[in-house]
C-alpha cells in the first residue's frame, strides 16, 4: 500500500466547526479534565501545587461551555458521555477517562452533574473532596453527598440521581442502538468470513466483495465509535474460532492502522489482508491443525499430501479471486 498518511481523525470526526461541534469538544475536555481532576486528589491534597493545574484548566472549561449554553450537564447514559443532549464520542484516547467518570458516578448512584453557574476555586475544591469522601456502600450514597454540598454551600455543581430520563430527554436508545450496530457488524464479518474460507475449502470460486463490504462497515463503525467494536474482540466462541479470530484481527488492525494515521482507503485495504490473513487454514484437515505437539514429514505426508500440493493450492486461490474487483 502506497501514499500520504493522513492523521487519524480528531475527536468528532466529519462535523463540519458549528457551535454543536464545538460545545461537544469542550464537552470531551470537560471529561478528560474532570478524571485528571478526581484522579489527582486521591494522590495529593485539593491544596497541593499538584491539584493546581487541573483546577484551573477544569474551570476554564466550565466557564467556556457555560458562556456558550448557559446551564449544561454532564451525564452518562448507559455506556456513553453526553454533554447535554450531545454524545462524547469514544477513542482510544478518551475510553479510560470516559469509563472511570461512569464507573464513578455509578458508584454513588449518580447519572453526571448540573452546571448551573461558573465554578470558583473553592467550591470544585469542597465539591472534590467530598465526591471522594461518598460511602459508596451506604444504603443511597446520593442523598448523603447531596446534603453535604448543600451544607458547604456548593450550589453550582449540582448532582443528578441515576434515572431513566423521560420523553424529550437523553434519548436512553441511542446507547443501546450503538451497541446493536456494533454487534450486527461483527456478525456480518465473521458470515463473510466463513463464506470466503468455506468457498477456498470447497474449491468453489471465491468472492470477496462480501468480505471487502463487511470490511468497509468495520472501518466505518471504528472511524465514528472505535471502542463499540473492539468490546466485542473478547467474546469466544469455539464452533467459529477461526472465523471469529480472523474478524478480531481485522478490527485490531484497522484500529491500530487509524492510530498510525492510515487513510480510509487503506484502512479498508489493511482489514481485507487481516480478515484473510488464515485463508491458507481452508483446505488443511482438521485433524492437522488441531493435533497436540509437533508435526512430523511421517505423519503427515502419506495422508494429506505434501508441501508442493500446498503451493499449487495457493496458486489455485490466486486464480479464483483474480477476477475479483
Amino acid at each position: 500500500m502506497t501514499g500520504p498518511a493522513a492523521r487519524p481523525p480528531a475527536p468528532h470526526a466529519g462535523l463540519t466547526d458549528t457551535p454543536v461541534l464545538r460545545i461537544l469538544v469542550q464537552g470531551r475536555s470537560l471529561a478528560m479534565q474532570l478524571c485528571v481532576l478526581l484522579k489527582t486528589a486521591k494522590i495529593h491534597d485539593v491544596g497541593n501545587v499538584a491539584f493546581h493545574g487541573p483546577l484551573v484548566n477544569f474551570i476554564e472549561t466550565v466557564e467556556q461551555l457555560f458562556t456558550a449554553e448557559g446551564e449544561f450537564k454532564l451525564q452518562a447514559v448507559g455506556d456513553f458521555l453526553y454533554i447535554n443532549q450531545g454524545r462524547l464520542k469514544l477513542d482510544g484516547s478518551s475510553y479510560a477517562s470516559y469509563q472511570y467518570l461512569i464507573d464513578e458516578f455509578r458508584n454513588r448512584g449518580l447519572s453526571g452533574f448540573a452546571f448551573n453557574g461558573k465554578v470558583t476555586p473553592p467550591e470544585v475544591k469542597k465539591f472534590v473532596r467530598l465526591f471522594l469522601d461518598v460511602d459508596v456502600k451506604a444504603e443511597d450514597p446520593y442523598e448523603g453527598f447531596s446534603a453535604a454540598l448543600l451544607k458547604l454551600s456548593v450550589e453550582h455543581l449540582v448532582p443528578l440521581r441515576t434515572v431513566v430520563p423521560q420523553t424529550g430527554a437523553i434519548n436512553v436508545e441511542e446507547a443501546r442502538d450503538s451497541r446493536k450496530v456494533a454487534k450486527r457488524t461483527f456478525y456480518r464479518a465473521i458470515e463473510a468470513t466463513k463464506t470466503v474460507m468455506l468457498s477456498g475449502r470447497d474449491k468453489k470460486p471465491i468472492d470477496l466483495r462480501k468480505a471487502k463490504r463487511a470490511v468497509q462497515s468495520i472501518v466505518d463503525l471504528i472511524l465514528n465509535e472505535e471502542f463499540s467494536l473492539i468490546g466485542l474482540t473478547a467474546i469466544k466462541n469455539h464452533d467459529e474460532y477461526t472465523f471469529q479470530h480472523c474478524v478480531n484481527v481485522s478490527i485490531l488492525s484497522i484500529s491500530l492502522g487509524q492510530r498510525l494515521g492510515l487513510n480510509k482507503k487503506m484502512l479498508g485495504e489493511l482489514g481485507v489482508a487481516a480478515i484473510l490473513h488464515d485463508l491458507g487454514k481452508a483446505t488443511i484437515p482438521g485433524w492437522v491443525l488441531n493435533k497436540p505437539g509437533k508435526l512430523t514429514a511421517g505423519a503427515v505426508t502419506p495422508s494429506w499430501g505434501t508441501t508442493s500440493r500446498c503451493r499449487s493450492s495457493a496458486a489455485s486461490w490466486r486464480s479464483r479471486t483474480a477476477s475479483t474487483p
